[in-house]
């Protein structure tokens, strides 16, 4: 709801999560889920700067996670195996930074939404095992420098009480530029 409420809205849906809100909201839509499809549509944003003034793209993970399969279904073809190796890393970054980029780039808002997955450290336990535990911070499912690229990063979340059966949803500025937006 927060990103449909900017002005003029084009929506990259990749789980067809904008369906509820058509009829509360104006917002033009393009479900999309494959990583090469999204240059179409930041061609027609360049090309159509007062038809969309905010693009929303969400989830951002599914680009992530599709241009990652791209690069591991190329090797798969050269090598016939899956594994990536350093390079091939360095391949899936410049190709999300060049992204990163041409949003940053664009004559428009740009409001990115990720899944995020929990982060976990290695530690030993008593009998000397090495063990992951839950570190209770959370990461974005994409590259970890996405959200040093844009001006505001925020973080969505729900804590929820079963004893009470309560939820509070906070929004938490995990990075701002501006003065006016504390952390």
């Amino acid at each position: 709801r927060f990103a449909l409420s900017f002005p003029r809205v084009c929506v990259v849906d990749t789980e067809a999560g904008t369906d509820p809100y058509k009829s509360k909201y104006e917002f033009k839509v393009k479900h999309l889920t494959k990583w090469n499809e999204l240059k179409t549509v930041l061609d027609w944003v360049r090309k159509n700067p007062v038809e969309c003034e905010t693009l929303v793209i969400d989830s951002m993970t599914v680009f992530y996670q599709s241009l990652i399969n791209e690069v591991t279904d190329y090797v798969k073809n050269r090598r016939g195996n899956e594994i990536l190796s350093m390079g091939d890393w360095g391949v899936v970054k410049r190709r999300w930074s060049a992204l990163m980029i041409a949003l940053t780039d664009l004559p428009c808002h740009v409001i990115l939404s990720m899944r995020e997955k929990e982060e976990f450290e290695a530690t030993t336990n008593r009998e000397g095992e090495e063990v992951r535990k839950k570190t209770g911070n959370h990461l974005m499912e994409a590259d970890k420098q996405t959200k040093y690229i844009f001006d505001i990063s925020l973080r969505c979340s729900v804590d929820k009480d079963k004893k009470k059966k309560t939820a509070e949803y906070k929004v938490t500025v995990d990075k701002t530029r501006y003065d006016w937006l504390p952390i």
